[in-house]
């Protein structure tokens, strides 16, 4: 029962059509806490998500003003709409892809303080949180959480599932192999415990569970010892850095002879989903694309995981992937030579992007700009050229 509360908590659905989506009773608004509509019904008995859209796919602002509270209203409004037609999805709320995944559910559960009854951690909600966000690699992060929980394969657990083995620890042939023993309490770890700012214990400590002994030395420990043992471990473990061929060459790349290349960048505003802006600005661009048929074209942006995404044909991300969708769209019919991923380093079009939170719908410069845009454009590409700025 625990782990379908979870489920339920977690998953959502994305808006494609909006077909499928009761208004007020289903959970589709990522930025609100439940999920919800908590607003009075006022749109009829059971309303759907469509029935918000006007007949092009889009959302009816003035509909959505009208009906929610502003809070809501935004909430709306910052989904993508689509004029294509989509399927609306269940999807996980908590990771990008969309899907469960172990990690991601583990975590909802701490921060909802939820009783997962395996791990009986709720009175260490605030130490698993701490843990997981150690600047530590995952494999040490996850041993230490099996330990905890008594789930690494010590000779006792091993007999507790079945197997026909002495719980005797094989290193010092005194004491049942528990996680506690062989991770602290083993004769042979001697002189680990000696260098440690922890000390070997009392033997009172045999009858702590590791759990318990973890929780003993958060409330005890020197924690300027433990920043100090992890920056020794970062500085024991850092790799020589090699520079890409990306960051060797930090200049903008004229594009071939007879062809165009459209550089996309964007700047947030607050509570803005980074993914869904940058994807909406690559949309804008191969429609921007189309409309002054500038072809062959070269677009180059520096949302990695967005491109990809359009590289592989995955839709089946969390909001960006409706936009994708129309991306792929376009794409079927548009000339474009390649998508391709660039630092952001490597061009203006951040500083661009900027000048977009100054204004309201659209600015397009061809061939001329005004003096602000000038000095960014002319840099890189000191003959013909297309400025668009939008405010999405």
């Amino acid at each position: 029962m625990w782990g379908r509360e979870l489920v339920e908590k977690g998953s959502r659905w994305r808006v494609g059509d909006g077909t499928s989506i009761k208004i007020y009773k289903d959970r589709w608004i990522p930025r609100l806490s439940a999920f919800k509509i908590i607003s009075p019904q006022v749109l009829g008995e059971w309303p759907m998500v469509n029935d918000l859209k006007d007949q092009e796919g889009l959302w009816d602002v003035s509909l959505i003003r009208q009906s929610f509270s502003m809070e809501e209203a935004d909430a709306i409004l910052s989904l993508p709409s689509s004029r294509s037609v989509i399927q609306d999805s269940l999807l996980w709320h908590f990771d990008k892809s969309g899907n469960y995944s172990v990690q991601s559910g583990y975590k909802l559960a701490l921060a909802k303080d939820l009783n997962p009854s395996c791990s009986g951690l709720n009175s260490s909600v605030s130490w698993w949180k701490f843990l997981w966000h150690l600047r530590l690699p995952s494999k040490i992060k996850i041993f230490l959480w099996k330990a905890c929980n008594d789930w690494i394969p010590t000779y006792v657990n091993l007999v507790a599932h079945g197997m026909n083995v002495d719980t005797v620890c094989p290193k010092c042939s005194q004491k049942q192999q528990k996680p506690m023993h062989a991770l602290w309490r083993c004769s042979l770890l001697n002189d680990v415990r000696a260098t440690s700012v922890l000390g070997g214990g009392s033997k009172m400590l045999d009858s702590l569970s590791f759990f318990d002994f973890v929780m003993l030395c958060k409330d005890n420990v020197d924690y300027k010892w433990a920043e100090d043992f992890v920056r020794d471990f970062h500085s024991a473990n850092k790799k020589d850095c090699v520079p890409s061929m990306l960051c060797r060459n930090l200049k903008w790349v004229v594009p071939p002879i007879g062809s165009y290349k459209i550089n996309i960048d964007v700047t947030l505003r607050k509570g803005e989903q980074p993914q869904v802006l940058e994807a909406l600005a690559i949309l804008h661009g191969l429609q921007l694309v189309m409309e002054v048929r500038l072809v062959p074209t070269v677009l180059e942006s520096d949302a990695q995981l967005v491109v990809k995404a359009i590289g592989l044909k995955d839709t089946t991300g969390v909001e960006v992937g409706v936009v994708i969708h129309d991306s792929l769209d376009v794409l079927s019919y548009a000339n474009i030579g390649s998508i391709s991923f660039v630092s952001r380093v490597c061009t203006n079009a951040h500083s661009l992007a900027k000048l977009a939170l100054n204004i309201e719908g659209e600015d397009v410069w061809l061939e001329d700009c005004s003096l602000s845009v000038e000095s960014l454009v002319l840099g890189e590409c000191p003959n013909s050229f297309v400025v668009s700025i939008v405010s999405l």
